[in-house]
């Protein structure tokens, strides 16, 4: 056996294993090798961890066991308690939990938003509230107390009343706009007006004019009106230069023939004209439409388109040359 290493040793199985089985031991305290059978190695461990008996393993055991209990004991007061709405499902998310009637755990109305809120509260809400109502109360008393419940009539100047508190004035808000764009004292500006009506306006201070007419000055200066109508003066529209002027010469232009008519139908113009449009042909006044009518013998008659004519009837022939 000499000269063998340990792990080229035959393996004893534990089948074979007998306490007369001899191991080798190196006993440090002694620096010495020596040999111990099974039987005794078994004694000495066993004496040492109790696996023969197992009585420390069965005290641990029952320690653990005994823990266990205790802890299935606390798991099951605490799903009986607080926490048995949340054990086998969530809370509605984002919620503030609050206990509920029973005392268990519960969501409520108030969102994380909300609560969020009370972030930089720095003492008890309703004394803040309380002290803020008390400053409401205060503020209300003063000039505002009789706007706290109803409103003003609508569209009037606010005004301070007899006890200093607001209140609505006669003017309405119209009224107001008239002070836009007033620059001074108004009492100051009206005072600065003429007093009294002297001018030629002094026709027109109290009463109407007839409607309708040509306003003239009458022989003492003052306003009146005339017997043109607006309608008459509204033929000067369009007038570009003096009407007289503008009649004389029309008037000049003017070579006018007049007859009493035979049986014939063609009269001297008595000037020679280009066109038709250049004569203007009344009978008994009434004018007669260019239709009715055309040049004959070198642009000097009006020929009437009627073979015969009535006698004994005023005719006018205007040419316009």
């Amino acid at each position: 056996m000499a000269n063998v290493k340990i792990t080229d040793l035959t393996a004893l199985s534990a089948g074979d294993a007998v306490d007369t089985d001899v191991f080798v031991i190196v006993d440090i305290s002694a620096d010495q090798t020596k040999k111990m059978t099974k039987a005794e190695l078994v004694t000495a461990v066993a004496a040492a961890n109790d696996f023969v008996t197992f009585t420390q393993l069965n005290a641990n055991l029952n320690t653990v066991s005994a823990n266990a209990a205790a802890v299935e004991t606390r798991r099951t007061n605490n799903i009986a308690g607080a926490v048995s709405t949340v054990t086998t499902s969530d809370l509605t998310a984002s919620r503030a939990m609050v206990t509920n009637g029973s005392g268990k755990i519960a969501i409520s109305d108030v969102t994380s938003t909300e609560l969020g809120y009370l972030d930089g509260v720095t003492s008890a809400i309703q004394t803040q509230f309380t002290g803020a109502e008390t400053r409401r109360t205060n503020n209300i008393a003063g000039a505002v107390s009789t706007v706290t419940t109803a409103d003003l009539t609508a569209d009037r100047a606010v005004i301070s009343n007899g006890s200093g508190k607001l209140a609505i004035s006669a003017v309405t808000s119209t009224e107001v706009g008239y002070l836009d764009g007033v620059s001074s004292a108004i009492q100051t500006q009206l005072d600065a007006k003429q007093a009294t009506i002297t001018g030629g306006a002094t026709t027109i201070d109290t009463e109407d004019l007839t409607a309708s007419r040509a306003l003239v000055s009458s022989g003492s200066g003052k306003v009146a009106v005339s017997a043109v109508t607006s309608t008459e003066i509204g033929y000067l529209d369009g007038v570009t230069s003096s009407i007289q002027t503008q009649i004389d010469a029309a008037q000049a232009t003017f070579a006018n023939a007049h007859y009493t008519t035979t049986t014939a139908n063609s009269y001297n113009i008595g000037t020679t004209v280009a066109n038709i449009n250049e004569t203007d042909v009344y009978l008994d006044g009434i004018y007669q439409i260019k239709n009715q009518y055309i040049l004959a013998n070198s642009s000097h008659n009006v020929q009437f388109k009627e073979a015969t004519f009535t006698a004994g009837v005023g005719l006018e022939i205007v040419s316009h040359t």
